[in-house]
Formats: C-alpha cells, structure tokens, sequence
C-alpha cells in the first residue's frame, strides 16, 4: 500500500510539471504495484488510461512497455478481446522489426496456450523460435523451446515434451540471465515425473531447482521446489517440506502464490 501512494504522489508531482516522461514512469511504477498486490482492475485502468492519453496527445514513447504490459493483465482478468487487440497492435508495430515479431508470436502463443488451443499455441511458438533462431536471441530460443514443451505435455506428448526440455535446459548453461527460466523448467520436469508417479525422478529435478534458487535467491522457486519435494516423500518427511515451503512462499506475501498454498493444503498428499 505505500508503495501504490508514493507512486500516486510522485504522479502528482510530475503532472503539475507537465513531465510526460516521469508521468508516465510513475504510472507504470503504481500499475506495477496494484498488480503485485492482486488488484488488476486498478492496474489495467491505470496503464489504459496513461496509454491512451499519451497517444491522443502524440506521446508514443514507451507506448509498446504499456501495451505489453496490459496484455498478462487482460488475460488474467478475462478480456480475451482486450488481449487480442493489444496483441494486434503490436503485431503491427512489429512488422519490421523481427524480435518484436518473435515476441509477437510468443505472446499470441501464450494466449491460445491459456485458451486450451493447443495446435495455434504450437504454431505461435514455433513461429517464435524461428525468429529466435534467426536473430541469435538465445534468451528468447529458450522460452520458445519451453513454451512448445508446455503445450506438448499439455497434448499428452510427453516425449516431445522432454525433448524441448532438454534442449532447452542445454541451452541454459551458456546463456547469461537464463537462471529463472531454468529453474522454472526443473520444476515442470519434476512436475510431469510427480504426475507419473517417479518419485526419484523428481526429487532430482527438485533437488536441483532447490539449490539454484538458493543461490540466486528466487524466493518463491525455492517455495515451490520445497512444496513440490513435500509430495516426493513419505508422509513425516513430506511434512516438514511442504511445511517449510508453504512459510515461505506465505512470507513472500504474493497473493497468487498464496492462492495456490491454499489449493495444494486442501489437496496435499504425500507419496
């Protein structure tokens, strides 16, 4: 909440001295906040707002940031033709620029993937890591190859799955500030081995995502490797790290994170 006012009392500021620039920064930094703390309907009227005025008045610097940021915030809330606008607009500023066209197709990618149409969301991201391929963007060729191995496992093609894993997770060791995206794929690994039952073949996924998180001090992996470890073991060592998982992530104080505790406490079985 404070941080929501220092960013309201910040645009005050830089509306009465008619600075676009540190208007717009300080819109975006309290849309940021709501966002955090759940509230997406102050966050989408916010950057709606900044965007639309910003171009009736010519402003279109930082235009696309708006635009990206809104479509996460739409889709969570439910506008799928606010989603697909914003998208659109973007593929068309993206015409000749081919990242922001990968970033295009990953976008409508991830769109279909939460709309459940799988072969589109293949496609998208498909689209996207050749584009990725081409520019020699390897941050964006990993999230590429992650998201098809989402919507592989989601079509029941498992092996296709761990195939895009495993190039993907290869492409990790030697690309700079790809450790989230790695630890977020050990997690969906061990994920799939929990759901087939191979118990020691998540725990080594998890182990490893635990340690990683550690180290880079990603908080809520480590809450989640912690949960996920707690449904690896028998019941009196599953406890103790379900338990520890769950303090933490609730320290973390993320709504959606907590949402998701409440979930798996309601669901919790140990193997």
């Amino acid at each position: 909440d404070s941080a929501v006012i220092l960013c309201a009392q910040a645009q005050q500021l830089y509306r009465e001295s008619a600075d676009r620039n540190g208007l717009r920064a300080a819109v975006v930094a309290q849309a940021r906040a709501h966002h955090m703390c759940g509230d997406d309907g102050k966050a989408f009227a916010l950057l709606t707002e900044e965007l639309q005025l910003g171009e009736a008045l010519g402003f279109r610097e930082g235009s696309r940031e708006l635009r990206w940021m809104l479509v996460p915030i739409a889709r969570a809330m439910g506008h799928a033709e606010a989603e697909q606008r914003l998208l659109a607009e973007l593929s068309t500023d993206a015409l000749h620029d081919s990242l922001a066209l990968a970033k295009v197709h990953d976008g409508f990618g991830e769109m279909f993937l939460y709309r459940g149409e799988w072969d589109s969301a293949k496609s998208r991201f498909q689209a996207s890591l050749r584009l990725d391929e081409a520019s020699g963007d390897s941050l964006l060729a990993i999230k590429s190859l992650m998201r098809s191995a989402i919507v592989a496992d989601k079509m029941k093609s498992t092996t296709e799955a761990f195939r895009y894993f495993t190039s993907a997770l290869r492409r990790t060791d030697n690309t700079k500030g790809s450790e989230g995206l790695r630890e977020e794929m050990l997690l969906r690994v061990a994920n799939i081995y929990i759901r087939q039952g191979r118990f020691a073949g998540a725990r080594r996924f998890l182990n490893v995502s635990l340690r990683s998180a550690i180290q880079t001090q990603n908080k809520l992996i480590e809450g989640y490797s912690l949960l996920q470890l707690g449904r690896c073991y028998a019941s009196a060592e599953a406890g103790h790290y379900y338990n520890a998982g769950a303090a933490l992530i609730s320290h973390i104080g993320l709504p959606r994170a907590n949402a998701y505790v409440n979930h798996r406490s309601r669901s919790f079985q140990p193997a």
